[in-house]
């Protein structure tokens, strides 16, 4: 299953139902990956519990799209078959995260139009100073940055090193605190104070 060589791009529609309305979108560049999870960190974040937190990802690979389970609890259904292991997808293919679905979509169908159009309007896919001048969506859409790129300002990496150090500060205080407190009772106990 390869894909068409005159696309540079895929457009990611989801929703709750099947043939419901779409929700939103993202796109998927060629020679890209996409994150799909319950973590905010998610380029397609899932605010669902029944969702992993980093559950599936999507790659674009030379002329194919690969799709791949991240070790998710619940799994992940592609055309209503649980996935079992790395699987190709084309276009048309429903992937199904929970009670959400992502369906793949050529850029110029009209759902995907209409999905875009919806992140255009809450602002998520589109950066309108990056976009001034741009004339067709497609176009504002390859400038605008995505969700991953926006949070690489922050690292992950030293979040995670600056939480360590909250952790840490955290277990010295109590430990602190409890060795006070144990001293406290020992002296207590021996009529030392």
């Amino acid at each position: 299953m390869s894909l068409p060589k005159d696309i540079d791009h895929i457009v990611l529609v989801t929703s709750r139902r099947s043939g419901g309305e779409p929700e939103g979108a993202i796109l998927l560049q060629r020679g890209g990956s996409v994150q799909v999870g319950r973590s905010s960190r998610n380029d397609i974040a899932i605010d669902n519990p029944a969702v992993s937190r980093a559950h599936l990802t999507l790659t674009w690979q030379g002329d194919k799209i690969v799709a791949r389970d991240l070790g998710s609890m619940n799994g992940t259904f592609l055309n209503r078959s649980k996935m079992k292991e790395e699987t190709s997808v084309q276009i048309g293919d429903v992937l199904k995260v929970s009670d959400t679905r992502i369906t793949l979509h050529a850029p110029s169908s009209s759902v995907a139009q209409q999905a875009l159009s919806i992140e255009q309007a809450k602002g998520e896919l589109i950066d309108n100073a990056a976009i001034a001048g741009s004339s067709s969506v497609q176009e504002r859409l390859k400038t605008a940055p995505s969700r991953r790129e926006q949070d690489r300002v922050f690292s992950p990496d030293s979040e995670a090193h600056l939480s360590k150090k909250a952790v840490t500060r955290i277990v010295l205080v109590v430990a602190g605190c409890a060795f006070l407190l144990g001293a406290a009772f020992v002296l207590l106990a021996t009529g030392g104070i």
